[in-house]
């Protein structure tokens, strides 16, 4: 995934994070993503209500961006996070970042393919983002990390990743569990749509079975999911 070999990329997402983890926000998502799904799976059902993975996958993306948008005031997130909503996207500011609560394909279940899966051309308002992030920086290949400043081919106008504030927390939900997983990309346009991802969450499986109440997930960290 572009973005892999530019440590650039990740100190930068990974000081985004860090911002918003600050105000409470990130957890607050993972909350109501977590929350949302569960109520949604529960009464989801193809053989009593035709339902099907598209129902599923829109209600619960247009009940999570509902719910920040309604409940985020009053929730503990601190004040300076300020909520808005273009056109159906919930997009969280902060310090000049704009974080945008994006739903992964719920046919990827907890892993989606994020040189595949995504395509920004299917929303004005993300492939703009996007855009506006393509225009401010351009990542160099794994093999041009180690070029010497005055033999760096980026235009000097887009060497410096502080300007990409353009920023996607994205979710994900397994089908047959009340799992959620959250990643934060930086997107781009081209041929993949990521600069970069940096974990955010992934739930425990729960020992009393596949929809057990969600109380009994705890946060695994980055070294522990990938064991």
């Amino acid at each position: 995934m572009t973005g892999a070999g530019d440590p650039a990329v990740l100190v930068h997402l990974e000081q985004v994070r860090q911002i918003y983890a600050d105000t409470g926000a990130i957890e607050y998502v993972r909350g109501v993503v977590r929350e949302t799904w569960r109520t949604n799976l529960g009464r989801w059902s193809p053989e009593r209500h035709f339902d099907d993975t598209n129902t599923l996958g829109y209600q619960t993306h247009r009940n999570v961006n509902n719910r920040i948008s309604r409940t985020i005031d009053s929730s503990e997130v601190l004040p300076s996070v300020l909520a808005e909503t273009e056109t159906g996207i919930v997009m969280l500011g902060l310090a000049g970042f704009r974080l945008r609560v994006v739903k992964a394909p719920v046919e990827c279940g907890l892993t989606p393919d994020f040189d595949r899966d995504f395509d920004w051309s299917t929303s004005a308002t993300r492939e703009t983002a996007a855009s506006r992030n393509s225009g401010s920086y351009y990542p160099l290949a794994a093999g041009e990390l180690t070029l010497d400043a005055e033999y760096d081919p980026r235009p000097l106008q887009r060497r410096h990743i502080d300007s990409c504030r353009e920023v996607f927390l994205v979710w994900a939900a397994e089908l047959k569990s009340d799992r959620t997983a959250g990643w934060l990309g930086l997107p781009q346009t081209g041929d993949l749509p990521w600069m970069g991802i940096v974990k955010l969450w992934l739930d425990e499986p729960t020992s009393d079975g596949p929809n057990a109440p969600a109380s009994g997930i705890d946060y695994v960290d980055e070294d522990e999911a990938e064991d």
